[in-house]
């Protein structure tokens, strides 16, 4: 029995053409990037999504004190524990609102509800200590955004 394209030709053409008609973007981006709702509690929820182990947990971004970096991981510092959670600090900065926390160091960010004061450690650095007695280092690098920071502040209120 013999081969003919009029025969299977239509056939061929459907099987061998209908990868190309899914790598279509408009296709690809209806079935791959379908709106999950778990997208939209990182950007507009009050909590963070910290994912420890098999479990989801969600931390209210009001409570946590500040934020370590520690490769591959960031270690999320609240008053009852602390979370590890599996992403990078630049990542976790842009879920957190800028208003609420600012980055102090190139392995730390800060909530600034949470700092009882700061003074100067006379070469460019800075020690902060928190309302729970933690004291950090603020680097001169990031010293200027956060004396902007807290001008603004102090300008309405008493630290």
């Amino acid at each position: 029995m013999g081969f003919s394209f009029a025969e299977n030709g239509y056939s061929l053409l459907l099987l061998y053409g209908l990868p190309f008609f899914f790598k279509s973007s408009k296709f690809q981006e209806a079935i791959i990037q379908p709106s999950s709702p778990l997208d939209k509690v990182h950007s507009y929820s009050p909590n963070l999504l910290v994912h420890e182990g098999h479990q989801t947990i969600l931390v209210t971004k009001q409570e946590i004190l500040h934020i370590q970096s520690s490769p591959p991981y960031v270690l999320i510092h609240t008053p009852s524990r602390k979370y590890l959670h599996k992403t990078t600090l630049g990542k976790i900065q842009e879920e957190l609102q800028s208003d609420q926390f600012i980055r102090i160091h190139k392995s730390t960010i800060v909530n600034i509800q949470q700092i009882a004061s700061f003074r100067s450690r006379q070469n460019g650095d800075y020690d902060i200590v928190l309302k729970d007695q933690t004291l950090l280092r603020l680097s001169r690098n990031y010293a200027s955004d956060f004396k902007r920071v807290m001008g603004s502040i102090t300008q309405d209120t008493t630290i």
